[in-house]
């Protein structure tokens, strides 16, 4: 008798911790209140599930330095005397972008650098030889992350540049994600076999530790080259983004952007952060730090994922759209407003 006291209050202390951490930590209400009634409906069994499935414990290097109040290296580069509090300064300061300026500057952890040029890229007609061409070019070092990476003509394309950029003593770094690589057959990583390229897998999926958390993926698409050089954006690496071939059932139209300047070093610190999760290698020291000028744009890299505080990239563009006084453009493949 008492033994069965003993466990029907465990399991009621156990369901009440739960529904109530999920009533303080889950910032979408109605995800919260799933959580609830599966814990008080289903007694032990919700509980158990909400803690395996429901709480987020993936956490980089970067979130572990700002939890543990380390902080993170200084990301401003060392010419750039830019502050949230010189904003006046800015050319197209005005009233109604007063707001979202200082909203930016306060939920991301990377400053706002000016003297950069960002050149849209459309499609992989446009993207991919621009791309392979930087890295023919490199001397030092690639830093490739991708979430798709196909092993059609156009993944064999970039696999053969890479693996040529590493023999001539390039450090060639690539990450793929360990879902996104299962796109085609054969793998990818099957083709970078006995090379010097590097490649990391980020999260393969498991039955045991981090590797449970399956619906955690790096959608990421970024190349950085030799520093000073990088391209980012929307697509992935693969014939679907060759819209131009009629033959092409599974095109998808996108766009990149090539990038030029010192923004570039915060594209760097996010493969970083992201190769150092995945591998649990040190990353080695930035080389785009001391970058000059290119352009006259402003710009800033902003990290979105299950391991930032905040969901930044929907205050950003809630922000934006506050802003706006005459005229609003989307161009989105998914629009599901959580609201």
């Amino acid at each position: 008798m008492l033994l069965d006291l003993f466990l029907w209050a465990v399991l009621t202390g156990f369901t009440l911790f739960s529904a109530g951490h999920a009533l303080l930590n889950k910032r979408d209400p109605r995800a919260a209140l799933i959580w609830i009634v599966l814990c008080f409906s289903l007694p032990g069994v919700g509980a158990a599930s909400y803690w395996i499935l429901g709480v987020n414990r993936i956490r980089t290097r970067a979130r572990g330095w700002q939890e543990e109040g380390r902080g993170l290296p200084d990301l401003t580069p060392a010419y750039c005397d830019w502050s949230p509090e010189k904003s006046s300064i800015l050319p197209f300061r005005s009233e109604n972008f007063a707001g979202q300026l200082n909203l930016v500057d306060h939920v991301t952890r990377r400053p706002l650098v000016p003297g950069n040029f960002l050149q849209p890229l459309h499609d992989g007609e446009e993207a991919f030889p621009a791309m392979l061409n930087a890295i023919a070019g490199s001397k030092e070092t690639i830093c490739l992350s991708t979430y798709i990476f196909e092993s059609n003509e156009t993944g064999r394309r970039f696999t053969d540049a890479l693996i040529r950029a590493a023999e001539r003593g390039v450090e060639v770094r690539v990450l793929i994600d360990a879902l996104g690589e299962r796109y085609s057959f054969p793998s990818i990583r099957r083709l970078f076999r006995g090379s010097r390229v590097k490649v990391g897998r980020f999260l393969p999926p498991s039955l045991l530790g981090r590797g449970i958390f399956f619906n955690l993926r790096n959608h990421r698409k970024i190349l950085v080259v030799d520093g000073n050089l990088g391209f980012v954006g929307g697509m992935n690496i693969g014939d679907r983004h060759l819209v131009d071939l009629e033959d092409n059932p599974r095109r998808v139209s996108d766009i990149h952007f090539a990038v030029f300047g010192p923004v570039i070093g915060h594209l760097e610190d996010a493969f970083n952060e992201d190769w150092h999760f995945a591998t649990g290698e040190e990353p080695p020291a930035r080389t785009s730090k001391e970058l000059p000028p290119f352009g006259e744009a402003f710009a800033r890299g902003i990290s979105a994922g299950p391991n930032e505080e905040h969901e930044k990239l929907q205050w950003i563009i809630v922000g934006a759209l506050n802003c706006a006084r005459h005229s609003i453009r989307i161009m989105t493949p998914y629009f599901i407003p959580d609201r």
